[in-house]
Order: C-alpha cells, then sequence, then structure tokens
C-alpha cells in the first residue's frame, strides 16, 4: 500500500475501519496535522540553498496584441507572411521527420490569426465589406503578379477565341460570296 495509509478492512461488526480493531478512526485533525507535518518535513529534506525556481516572462514582442496594433499595414502584411514561412518550414520537418517543437506550428498559427484579426478591423473601421476585402487583396495578388512577369521580360499571351475566328471566317465567307 501507500505510504502513511493503512488497509482498509471489515470488522466483525461489518464497518470500515482504517485503524486494527479495537482502535478509533483518526479526526479529520488529525490527518490535517499529519498532512502539515509532512509538508514541513518534505521542505526540510531541500538543501539549505535550494530554492524554488521562478520562471520570468519574456519581454512582449509581436506576439503582443498591444505592439501588433502599433504596426503599419505594410508591417503587418510582412510579419504574416513570414510567420507563414515560418509555418511551412516547420512542416516541412514534421514531414521529413526532423527533431521541430511542435508548440511553434501552434504559436505561429495563432499569430498569423492575430494579425489578420488586427488587419481586417482596421478595414472595418474604414468601413470595407468583407466582399471588397477580398476582392482588393485578390486584385493586388493579381497585380503583384503581374508585375513581377513584366519585370522578368516574360510575356503571356492570351489564347485566341473561338468567337473571333468564327467572325473572321464569317467575314471572309461572306466576302467570297459577293465575288
Amino acid at each position: 500500500g501507500r505510504q502513511g495509509h493503512e488497509r482498509v478492512r471489515k470488522s466483525n461488526c461489518g464497518e470500515k475501519s482504517g485503524a486494527p480493531r479495537g482502535q478509533a478512526r483518526p479526526s479529520k485533525e488529525t490527518k490535517t496535522m499529519r498532512a502539515a507535518v509532512g509538508r514541513i518535513q518534505a521542505r526540510s529534506a531541500r538543501p539549505a540553498g535550494a530554492r524554488r525556481t521562478v520562471v520570468a516572462r519574456a519581454a512582449p514582442t509581436a506576439n503582443n496584441s498591444a505592439s501588433v496594433r502599433q504596426m503599419s499595414d505594410a508591417q503587418l502584411d510582412a510579419a504574416v507572411k513570414e510567420s507563414k514561412t515560418e509555418i511551412i518550414k516547420l512542416e516541412m520537418k514534421k514531414a521529413s521527420r526532423q527533431e521541430f517543437k511542435p508548440h511553434e506550428i501552434k504559436a505561429h498559427k495563432k499569430q498569423v490569426a492575430r494579425l489578420l484579426t488586427v488587419k481586417r478591423e482596421r478595414e472595418i473601421e474604414q468601413g470595407v465589406s468583407k466582399r471588397e476585402s477580398r476582392r482588393n487583396e485578390k486584385n493586388a495578388a493579381l497585380a503583384k503578379y503581374k508585375q513581377q512577369l513584366k519585370d522578368s521580360n516574360i510575356v503571356i499571351q492570351r489564347p485566341k477565341s473561338q468567337k473571333l475566328r468564327w467572325q473572321k471566317r464569317e467575314a471572309a465567307r461572306a466576302a467570297a460570296a459577293e465575288e
């Protein structure tokens, strides 16, 4: 059994008792006193110079919502991009069975959510609807992509539509029929 606990057994009368036959059960106060003495003995068992360790909290970083609210829109976008790339790196480590800290994935996801929430709150203050917000993001991504293509001298031609071909054929047939 556990130390300090006597085995519970039934006496002849059928009542449970933690004490040997013929002796009274210890009172609640006695149990409390025994527990207090045990704690005191446990404390005195520590070496004289040993103290409890106190965990210090880190200085507030980008995780702090107050500091996030002070960031500009460009800084928010950069922080979101940074956290998302970090999540991807951690997921790659996880997939390739390398050592990584799983709690960091959760922390970065929460950080992304925090940043995007602040960004959306600012849009709401300006009166931008959810639909307009998504459309603006999509247009900004498309403009950025087009600019990258332009900078790298890549030209993408749209495929010629069937409608234009059909109209040219019709015009050619009409011209041939007139002759």
